[in-house]
């Protein structure tokens, strides 16, 4: 995730690897944006179902929870130290 600011507002890009492939999407107003809002937009994109998603590398150590502002994440510093990852459990046969 990489921080950004434009006109006041505090936004985000999140690029995202899955399966190879970048996933990047657009600036995410990060006052507003919640984990479970970039899931659904990462569900957009890769057809992966929320409740199979985890996001490695936005909390040291733990998955965050899907209330989490974006922001509170960018407050902490933790998100824009770490590489992130996007992960999630094969769909069951």
């Amino acid at each position: 995730m990489a921080a950004a600011e434009t006109e006041g507002e505090s936004s985000v890009v999140f690029r995202a690897k899955f399966q190879g492939q970048m996933i990047e999407l657009p600036p995410l107003n990060t006052d507003v944006v919640r984990v479970s809002d970039l899931k659904r937009l990462l569900q957009d994109e890769s057809s992966v179902p929320v409740s199979r998603q985890k996001l490695l590398g936005l909390v040291k150590g733990k998955l965050p929870p899907d209330d989490t502002l974006l922001s509170d994440l960018l407050k902490s510093g933790i998100a824009t130290k770490v590489r992130h990852a996007y992960f999630h459990t094969p769909n069951e046969a």
